[in-house]
């Protein structure tokens, strides 16, 4: 199972990401008013009327648009093309495609994927804007969609061919149609449904077009489909509800197309409009528990109906569709074998190895079976039989310790890691078995195989110990390998060094994959702003990533030093961020595909302060731990021995008195906000007056420079 897994069933408050993600989700206020209230035909064409008049996009377009649509977020998180038909959502992918590995020419699964229109082409007859509508379009394996062909969605029991992800092509079981269909993964199918339903939603008008070439269309504008597709799209609706990915491509999609589909954003208009005839509800909260090393316990309960159950079980995450009636051990065409038929609550899976299985639960009612529920468990899994080695810290900042190890090996490797730290002087409690592990500022969860984590809001200049315990299993059956000599380490946080800002960007909003102005209070109670950035991404904990520039609200006290930790996390090219104080350029650090961490000396700018850092619009630049020191009269400061007169603020039409105590030439600049030179001024003697007359009123950035030193003051004439 993938790790993510592993640690979502431990720490369930990372659904928070979900959750949030979900708020930035909503349609605009008032875009649906037109459809409140109404049911059936007359809400489905208040609907049309609101998302018929949407941006069509051309065809080669689509590969761009299915950057923001597609993109693999939710499972592995890998930022790889997010494709229905090779996804595996219970385990590894079969095969991955990174974005531009486009069809082409394919011999088999896993070569290129292409343009599928879910809802086929040939259904409409090629006819615009049908034909780049992303809300039935997505990329998928170009072999599958070829398999897929322009066959309807359905419901397959022997199938003539499988794919490697589980979708299958073969005739119909589903009553009222016994031609060939592909039936895809559980996981995608209210996708599916509710993509149909916003076709014949969106083109009701054209509905009477498509009759001779649509199978599954009667010609009417309602209930436009034919009874067998609307009670199959139904149960698939129903089963499989709206989640966080579908949420986030409908948002990606309406920023492409200017409409929405209504499915997505209220799934009760389906009901509404097509009714429930014919739905029959899985069992709810399906669980699989280890109870010991040789078998597992299935737990659910019956439906609101209270129908009865068929169980059964598999080595893979591939079951066919049940019909009529089984008995236990009896086995299910197309994949699984029964466990059980009936009306219970709970089964004891026994005689088990140590592996993972694979479940599948359906509700029935008068030979009419659910769209079912998978899950897998193990049995209990043994202790550990090794500690992880080379456990080492990898990386201190003022506040944040990074540890890193190498996997445990042996006969019996552990499920997740459990590290504890506690500052020097503090005992670390060794867990016991039975105890449920946390995640806390001194206590972290890893999953196995991710070999790397950090500790963060630690005290500055302090040394903490660390301590890594392996483990299997969850709950009251944890079982923690403690004996003999456990992996500890130290590690000795950074001094502050005088200073005056320190950003961890823990505080930024949360997590989202989309582009938008962010703003935050950060670590020290400042407010910071974002601009075209997401917050997703990770470097030691959170970091801000953005394509335009990160801002901080004035701040007292100037700055001496800055450092700042960058990375381009989204594969871009190497090049440098530009840093301004005053918005004014004081140089540039160094971003690439791997962490740097750079310090600007001696910058040395008093009083009041901005600090931005920019990218160039284009790349995806990632920033983490910025910090600076306060300005201190040090370093070359003390000795330029230019003192400066500003009155602040100076009235209009004043000269400007400087007076120039260095033996060596010095040259005056004055500069707008926008870094535009508007005067410059080579000094003579000691005292030189300036007339400051062609200025308007404003504030304007003066630089004194001269060879062996760089000052910057704040002018202001009013």
């Amino acid at each position: 199972m993938k790790h993510i897994q592993r640690i979502l069933k431990i720490a369930p408050a990372i659904f928070f990401v979900f959750i949030s993600h979900l708020a930035q989700c909503q349609p605009p206020a008032g875009y649906y008013n037109a459809a409140q209230g109404l049911t059936g035909p007359e809400l489905k064409t208040a609907l049309h009327n609101i998302i018929k008049s949407h941006t069509a996009l051309s065809y080669s377009a689509l590969w761009n648009a299915f950057i923001s649509t597609d993109k693999d977020l939710f499972y592995e998180n890998d930022g790889t093309v997010l494709d229905i038909y090779s996804e595996n959502p219970n385990g590894p992918d079969p095969y991955n495609f990174n974005f531009g590995n486009q069809c082409g020419s394919y011999n088999g699964e896993g070569s290129c994927y292409n343009r599928e229109h879910s809802f086929p082409a040939s259904w409409f007859n090629d006819a615009s804007p049908m034909y780049t509508d992303l809300f039935h379009l997505y990329p998928t394996d170009g072999y599958v969609n070829n398999r897929r062909s322009n066959y309807p969605y359905g419901v397959v029991s022997n199938p003539t061919w499988t794919s490697q992800n589980g979708g299958k092509l073969g005739p119909s079981s589903f009553p009222g149609y016994s031609g060939t269909v592909f039936e895809p993964i559980d996981e995608f199918k209210g996708d599916l449904a509710r993509g149909y339903f916003y076709m014949v939603t969106c083109y009701e008008d054209k509905l009477p077009q498509w009759a001779s070439s649509c199978p599954i269309t009667d010609g009417s504008t309602y209930p436009a489909f034919v009874p067998w597709v609307v009670e199959l799209l139904l149960q698939w609706h129903s089963q499989d509800p709206p989640n966080a990915k579908e949420i986030a491509r409908n948002e990606a999609v309406y920023q492409k197309q200017n409409n929405r589909n209504p499915f997505i954003d209220h799934p009760e208009w389906v009901y509404s409009i097509w009714g429930t005839s014919g739905i029959v509800e899985n069992p709810v909260n399906f669980t699989a528990t280890g109870e010991s090393v040789s078998s597992i316990r299935l737990s659910w309960q019956l439906n609101s109906n209270g129908n009865e159950v068929l169980l059964a079980y598999n080595t893979t995450s591939i079951f066919g569709n049940p019909t009529g009636n089984y008995v236990a051990g009896q086995t299910i065409p197309g994949g699984g074998t029964v466990l059980y038929s009936g009306f219970d609550t709970s089964f004891v899976h026994t005689g088990l190895n140590q592996q993972r299985y694979y479940y599948k639960i359906w509700s029935k009612r008068e030979n009419r079976y659910s769209l079912g529920q998978v899950i897998s468990g193990t049995p209990l899994l043994p202790e550990p039989s090794n500690y992880p080695s080379n456990f080492t810290s990898s990386g201190q900042t003022a506040t944040t310790i990074t540890l890193s190890w190498i996997d445990a090996g042996g006969e019996i490797i552990p499920y997740n890691y459990y590290i504890k730290a506690a500052p020097e002087g503090t005992n670390i409690q060794v867990p016991t078995d039975g105890t449920i592990p946390v995640n806390d500022q001194y206590n972290k969860i890893v999953g196995y195989g991710v070999q790397t984590v950090s500790f963060d809001q630690l005290t500055p200049n302090t040394l903490y110990r660390f301590a890594i315990f392996p483990f299997n299993n969850n709950g009251v059956h944890t079982d923690y390998k403690t004996d003999g000599n456990y992996p500890t380490t130290s590690a000795l946080t950074l001094e502050t060094q005088n200073q005056c800002v320190l950003e961890s960007f823990q505080n930024i909003p949360a997590n989202s994959g989309l582009y938008s102005n962010r703003t935050w209070v950060g670590d020290n109670g400042q407010t910071w702003t974002a601009t075209s950035a997401r917050t997703d991404q990770t470097i030691n904990g959170r970091a801000i990533c953005f394509k335009g520039y990160v801002a901080s609200c004035p701040t007292a006290n100037g700055i001496g030093d800055l450092t700042v930790t960058t990375l381009f996390p989204l594969n871009d090219e190497n090049s440098n961020l530009q840093v301004y104080v005053n918005e004014i350029l004081v140089g540039t650090v160094p971003i690439s595909q791997t962490p740097v961490r750079t310090t600007l000396s001696n910058i040395n700018i008093p009083g009041e302060i901005t600090v931005k850092i920019s990218s160039d619009g284009v790349k995806r630049a990632a920033i983490d731990d910025l910090s600076w020191t306060c300005y201190t009269q040090t370093g070359i400061e003390t000795n330029r021995q230019n003192e400066t007169i500003f009155p602040n603020p100076l009235a209009q039409g004043s000269s400007l008195m400087i007076i120039n105590a260095k033996n060596e030439p010095t040259i005056l600049e004055i500069y707008n906000l926008m870094g535009e030179r508007l005067l410059q001024y080579p000094l003579q003697g000691k005292h030189t007056e300036i007339d400051t007359g062609s200025l308007p009123k404003g504030v304007f950035i003066c630089i004194l420079k001269s060879n062996s030193s760089f000052s910057i003051h704040r002018l202001q004439i009013q």
